[in-house]
């Protein structure tokens, strides 16, 4: 009598996969839903810096500012999540 091999379906080892490590999924969940949050915040935050504050030189500049430290930090911050 001849034995049939098995195989482990695709869903079956991706559920096992997930649940031995949820933890790291959680994270990287929270942690992009936070950076999702940032940008909304920036992209209305800068529109009404645009919008309603007086022209100054300086406008400009700190927004760019802004952007570079803030997706500095988040660059770092998402390195150290793997």
């Amino acid at each position: 009598m001849t034995t049939i091999p098995t195989v482990t379906p695709n869903a079956v080892l991706f559920v096992r996969h997930l649940s031995e490590n949820i933890s790291g999924y959680v994270g990287v969940i929270a942690f992009g839903f936070i950076v999702v949050i940032w940008i909304a915040y920036t992209v209305i935050g800068i529109y009404h810096w645009l919008r309603y504050a007086h022209r100054s030189f300086a406008m400009i500049p700190l927004i760019a500012l802004h952007f570079f430290i803030s997706l500095s930090l988040i660059a770092y911050a998402w390195s150290g999540l793997t």
